[in-house]
């Protein structure tokens, strides 16, 4: 059975922030954006280090005039706005109950919840941080891959790594399979690798699965298919 990270019982939701004002323009460049697995959260991260939440606007009324092609979907303004890193947001990754990660150049991973305006922890690391991924099947558990050439699995609930594996080359991005326990790590040389992942705390290293991309191009993202 897949295990959920959780809020405490005690924890009470904090307001979202106001949504008057001139539609949200984000300075600098975005590098990364996931919808979350409900499909009514839109989380951004990018070139400012903020973390800016959208949510989907509500349909309340089905009377005609039916609404416009060109209607907005989601709110102007963010419903968060998540400050704490500084560096680029490199790369974001939601849970089933509405946690999100956001990996950044600062050297951190940090946890939010959409009902909280607050981060909720901050997990440090030696390096830049490309690359971040909640466990296939336990939530509380999750994967970082860093330009130290390491990709870590972590415990949220004890905050620390229980299982990492060194990776020939810079991690420049990481993603796991959304069915099968597999994790798919890829560098700076151009090189996807394959761990797979057996209980909280194992990952190996499959040195048969591993292919290269021609010209040996950096791996900028993955995206395995359903």
């Amino acid at each position: 059975m897949a295990q959920e990270l959780t809020l405490p019982l005690e924890a009470k939701s904090d307001p979202p922030a106001s949504e008057e004002g001139a539609q949200e323009r984000v300075k600098g460049s975005i590098w990364t954006v996931q919808f979350s697995p409900c499909g009514r959260y839109l989380a951004a991260g990018g070139q400012d280090g903020l973390v800016r939440l959208w949510c989907l606007v509500e349909q309340k009324s089905k009377v005609s005039p039916a609404p416009s092609p060109h209607s907005s979907i989601f709110s102007d303004e963010p419903m968060r706005r998540w400050e704490g890193h500084k560096g680029d947001v490199m790369d974001l990754a939601w849970s089933k109950n509405n946690f999100l990660l956001s990996a950044s150049m600062d050297r951190t991973v940090r946890l939010w919840h959409v009902s909280r305006a607050a981060c909720l922890y901050v997990f440090p690391h030696p390096d830049f941080v490309t690359s971040v991924s909640f466990h296939p099947k336990d939530d509380r558990c999750f994967l970082s891959g860093s330009i130290d050439g390491r990709m870590r699995l972590w415990s949220v609930p004890e905050k620390k790594v229980v299982q990492w594996e060194e990776v020939h080359g810079l991690c420049t991005a990481a993603a796991r399979h959304h069915s099968a326990m597999l994790v798919i790590a890829g560098t700076v040389g151009g090189k996807c690798l394959f761990y797979s992942m057996e209980g909280r705390s194992s990952l190996t290293h499959q040195e048969s699965s591993n292919w290269s991309v021609r010209g040996g191009k950096k791996v900028t993202s993955i995206l395995p298919v359903p």
